[in-house]
């Protein structure tokens, strides 16, 4: 039996397959072009973990987190917490995560809505849009 797709249906996926490959194409280089690696200008001490040393900024010290609570409270630092977590989303490795998912996620929606029945062709072969 052969299927037969209208062309909003026929457009809606080749959209997504679009979306699908740049996104992860894209979400590849990224992922392969970072280095994870924090400014020089940004890093006040090392701790060593393991024989590992971990660079430490200025906002991860207990002073500066001291002092924050200190001027703001415990929403103040809780704020900052939120902060510098939202806007790590958006550098290296973790950009490529969210880009993959983002690509996939537009896609299989993309593949969802062509599979409503209002794009379908009906017996007479005039598609119901």
């Amino acid at each position: 039996m052969i299927r037969k797709y209208s062309s909003i249906q026929i457009r809606l996926y080749l959209f997504g397959l679009v979306i699908l490959l740049a996104g992860l194409i894209c979400a590849t280089w990224i992922y392969f072009a970072d280095t994870d690696e924090i400014s020089d200008s940004s890093i006040i001490g090392y701790e060593i973990v393991a024989g590992h040393a971990y660079p430490i900024t200025a906002t991860d010290s207990k002073r500066y987190q001291n002092e924050e609570e200190r001027m703001g409270g415990k929403f103040a630092a809780v704020a900052d917490e939120i902060t510098q977590w939202f806007s790590s989303l958006f550098h290296g490795k973790r950009l490529a995560c969210l880009i993959a998912i983002l690509s996939i996620g537009i896609a299989v929606l993309l593949y969802w809505v062509a599979q409503h029945p209002d794009y379908k062709i009906q017996k007479n072969g005039s598609s119901d849009v």
